[in-house]
């Protein structure tokens, strides 16, 4: 006869059952845990896909306020509803705010391609004035190398021969020489970071020069109403720090000859003087590219778009190109502007201008 104790019997039924609630406990979670990561990675797309759609139709009302029916082409100034910078607008679940920026305020890298080896001469002999010693004079006020060479190296990337301009000159040949992997455009810039890659230059550079430079599909004159200080004062030629006050202090200009009047008589300098100094085809009132930047977050997902918009021979702006970077909620949230990378967030808003 085996002898049976219940009390015992009990405890390892009860041990049993406590064992199969916690496979069932721990089994449950797994399912709830991979249930709530799936349900997070859905949210965040989803946030994401909404943010991305709200930040397209941003970008559809910019050209809007950018086409004929809406913004007087024969002048663009700093006054002007494209310039006003949309503030942070609460929408459902997040925020959204941006800006319009003129790029033919700034330096466009393109624009060398007008240039030969006479015309680049005479502005390095001081003879004329130009973009070529606009440019110099933005690289010494940057404190970096200024001389014949960083001029043609430029020259001769977007011209569009394989003849250098000068003896500093940097056609595909120099480069093969110096076994750099690098193929001459020969052709307008696309990007500004492409001025990295040019015989002279480098990351550091265009890191300093980002904010006074753009890369426009075609030459193009500055728009002195738009234009920084910084860019004014390197347009300046021999009388920089007069040339910036008097377009600070008098703009928007509504035509070129107000324009050269005022100056002429601010500088006290003859007209045909002026004309020449400061020909059309280097400064101007109007402006047919510009760049859209906009910021978004729409719950999880934190989005940035950059649009280059232009409107060159068209009633409606359209999309040159469009850049869209996830921005990392540790990098910063939404009115930080350490989130929007070294240069900031609509970084004309703050300046002198």
């Amino acid at each position: 006869m085996v002898n049976t104790n219940p009390q015992k019997q009990t405890g390892v039924a009860l041990l049993a059952a406590l064992i199969f609630m916690l496979a069932i406990v721990l089994t449950m979670g797994n399912i709830f845990y991979a249930h709530q990561i799936d349900v997070a990675r859905l949210t965040k797309s989803l946030h994401g896909d909404q943010a991305l759609l709200l930040a397209l139709s941003a970008e559809s009302w910019a050209r809007q306020l950018l086409s004929s029916d809406q913004d007087d082409r024969g002048v663009d100034h700093l006054e002007e509803n494209w310039a006003i910078a949309v503030p942070v607008l609460p929408v459902e679940g997040g925020f959204l705010r941006g800006c319009l920026q003129d790029l033919q305020g700034r330096v466009n890298i393109s624009s060398f391609s007008i240039y030969d080896g006479e015309k680049l001469n005479a502005e390095m002999e001081n003879q004329t004035n130009g973009l070529v010693r606009t440019w110099l004079a933005l690289l010494r006020a940057s404190e970096l190398p200024f001389n014949e060479a960083s001029v043609a190296t430029i020259i001769d990337w977007v011209d569009s021969d394989d003849t250098e301009v000068s003896e500093w000159g940097a056609e595909q040949q120099n480069y093969d020489a110096n076994r750099q992997l690098v193929m001459v455009a020969n052709s307008a810039l696309t990007d500004v970071e492409e001025l990295a890659i040019m015989r002279g230059y480098g990351p550091g550079s265009v890191r300093l020069l980002k904010p006074w430079i753009s890369a426009l599909p075609r030459a193009s004159s500055i728009n002195i109403n738009t234009a920084s200080e910084q860019i004014l004062l390197a347009m300046g030629g021999e009388t920089p720090q007069a040339f910036a006050d008097y377009v600070l202090r008098q703009r928007p200009f509504y035509s070129l000859n107000d324009f050269y009047e005022g100056l002429s008589g601010a500088l006290d300098m003859d007209l045909q003087q002026v004309e020449d100094l400061w020909a059309a085809d280097f400064v101007g009132i109007t402006t047919n590219y510009f760049q859209l930047q906009l910021e978004v977050m729409l719950g999880e997902s934190q989005l940035r778009i950059d649009s280059v918009l232009g409107r060159y021979d068209r009633n409606d702006p359209v999309v040159i190109s469009r850049t869209v970077t996830m921005v990392p909620r540790f990098a910063g949230s939404l009115g930080d502007d350490t989130s929007m990378g070294p240069t900031g967030f609509c970084e004309h808003l703050d300046s002198d201008s």
